[in-house]
Formats: C-alpha cells, sequence, structure tokens
C-alpha cells in the first residue's frame, strides 16, 4: 500500500502553505478562499496528503513570513542601486487618501513599493508632500540604494514640492534631479489642444456601436479581417 499512500512532509507542507498564501495576497483574495470547499477539493486532487493553512494562519503568522522576506528580497534587489522614486496620491476603496511612494530601477527594469501612508485628516500642502518624500528617501536608502530622481504628478502642491526638494539641505543631494509624470503631462497637453465638439461626436458614435447589436457585429468581422 505505500506506493499508493501521498505523504507530505514537513518541509514541503511549509513551501505549499507559503505559496498558497502569496496567490491570496498577490491575487487581493478573501483569506476566507482557503477554507472553501471547491478549494479544499482542487487541493486534495492536486495532492491528497496536503491539507491548506487556515485562514486564521494567511491572516497571521503567514503574512508576517511572506512580508519578511519580501523585505529581504527588496533590500537585496535595490543595494547599491541608483533608482527613481514616485509618489502619488488617491483613494482607496473606503475613500480614505493615500499616498503611495515607489521605486524604478531603470536598469532591471523593476519597480518595488516602498510605502503607503494613510494622510488621515492631513491636508496635501507641499510642506507635508515635501515631509513624506524626505521620510521615503531616508527609508529607501536603508536598503543601500541612491535616489537620483524624484517624479510626480504636475498638480501645484506636487510641483511646489519638488522645487522644496531640489533645495532641501536635510538630504544632501543638491543633484537630485525632479520632474513631472511625462503621462500626466500629455494628458493636460490634449485636453488643452482638445478641438470643441469633436469628443461628444465620438461619444455619440461610440454608443451607437456599443448600442446596437447588428452594427457591433458589423464592425466586430471587419476588425477581425484586419
Amino acid at each position: 500500500m505505500e506506493p499508493f499512500i501521498v505523504r507530505t512532509s514537513i518541509e514541503n507542507k511549509k513551501k505549499f502553505d507559503v505559496q498558497v498564501a502569496k496567490f491570496i495576497y498577490a491575487t487581493n483574495s478573501a483569506f476566507r478562499h482557503v477554507e472553501h470547499p471547491e478549494f479544499i477539493k482542487l487541493i486534495n486532487l492536486l495532492h491528497p496528503g496536503y491539507k491548506p493553512p487556515l485562514r486564521r494562519q494567511i491572516a497571521n503568522e503567514l503574512l508576517n513570513e511572506v512580508f519578511d522576506s519580501e523585505i529581504v528580497k527588496r533590500k537585496d534587489c535595490l543595494n547599491e542601486k541608483s533608482v527613481c522614486m514616485a509618489q502619488d496620491g488617491w483613494s482607496n476603496i473606503h475613500n480614505d487618501s493615500i499616498v503611495c511612494v515607489s521605486v524604478t530601477d531603470i536598469i532591471d527594469k523593476s519597480v518595488h513599493l516602498c510605502d503607503t501612508i494613510d494622510t488621515e485628516g492631513n491636508s496635501h500642502t507641499a510642506e507635508y508632500l515635501l515631509n513624506l518624500a524626505v521620510t521615503s528617501i531616508k527609508s529607501c536608502q536603508k536598503y543601500g540604494c541612491r535616489v537620483r530622481s524624484f517624479v510626480t504628478d504636475n498638480a501645484a502642491n506636487m510641483r511646489k514640492m519638488r522645487e522644496q526638494l531640489a533645495m532641501c539641505e536635510e538630504l544632501g543631494m543638491p543633484d537630485i534631479i525632479t520632474y513631472g509624470c511625462s503621462a500626466h503631462v500629455l494628458n493636460l497637453l490634449a485636453r488643452d489642444i482638445e478641438i470643441p465638439g469633436i469628443k461628444g461626436d465620438i461619444k455619440k458614435i461610440m454608443k451607437y456601436f456599443r448600442n446596437t447589436h447588428f452594427a457591433a457585429a458589423k464592425i466586430k468581422k471587419q476588425v477581425e479581417k484586419l
């Protein structure tokens, strides 16, 4: 009977648990999915000798383990690298104001999330954003990398913050390059050169093909021929 029994070693179970946890985190799935009957059935079909982790483990020890491993991996990737830091803000699904900071390694073409800050009741003034930028740059330097450029969108507060950052004596980085996001600049340019009336006509054409099944089918056939 031994050949027909699937066993899972402690080492393999640990690897499986971590990979299941990474899948849940990477896909932004609910932690309770690991306890769903269909998920458990799938795991049993793939590897009958393995029992997946509970959602309590996904939310606690595995989350901490994966987080710590990603921090170590990020430190190894960024050590002795020159990077470009980006700062941007938006609202999450709960309408909380969030500022996100990331760095890009141009050579390796990799992007690393450095920080997400809940700004709570703080106004996004240039001075407040500058403080966040300085804190993020110092935090990034702990990984052994050097921030050579800094990019944001082109809102008035962001432009003012970039000017202050370039002259910030606290960082001692007079050669840091600061600039606005190219995509945002092009978007603003497109608005400035927009021809009145054109957008309205385009929307009418799009809605016609979207809402008229016969016309949509005809144009789909023409596109397939291209």
